[in-house]
């Protein structure tokens, strides 16, 4: 499943990464049914996710910089840091950081700011209840590296 996701990746935004330039584990499982409740109707679709965390020895800068985004396959990415991460779980607004999403728009990459505040649904995000996948991913990866970073007297979690 691996080979899969990072030839995915590959093919969506050019990056590609020898065996020795990366390591991965798996973040979660998502299961995801369509449609959600039987009082609609008969499953139509039924899908595991794997989400994977891939950690490259590049920064991230150097990975923008080898970034070819493929807009037949993507339709819009942002770059989150940490330090952003941690606003989605805090109930209540209290810093915005000024990001930039890039949209494919008619096969061409505009980039545009990105209002993460108001893309998540905070409550949901506080309430420890993942509503998503991607949140799901994102809580399990914040965890991990809020966990390493204290374990490593880097990062105090207390602080945010």
């Amino acid at each position: 499943m691996l080979e899969g996701g990072l030839r995915e990746l590959n093919e969506e935004t050019g990056l590609k990464f020898s065996p020795t330039e990366y390591t991965a584990n798996i973040l979660c499982l998502w299961e995801n049914v369509y449609p959600i409740m039987l009082g609609f109707g008969e499953p139509k679709s039924h899908i595991l996710v794997v989400y994977y965390h891939v950690r490259s020895r590049c920064t991230a800068d150097e990975l923008r910089s080898k970034m070819t985004i493929n807009p037949e396959e993507v339709e819009s990415y942002v770059w989150i840091p940490p330090y952003v991460m941690a606003e989605l779980f805090k109930p209540c607004k209290t810093e915005s950081y000024p990001l930039k999403q890039y949209i494919s728009i008619n096969g061409k990459i505009v980039e545009e700011d990105f209002k993460y505040l108001n893309m998540f649904n905070r409550h949901a995000w506080t309430s420890g209840k993942a509503y998503s996948g991607v949140q799901c991913s994102l809580l399990k990866w914040y965890d991990e590296y809020s966990s390493r970073k204290i374990n490593n007297n880097i990062f105090n979690f207390s602080k945010i």
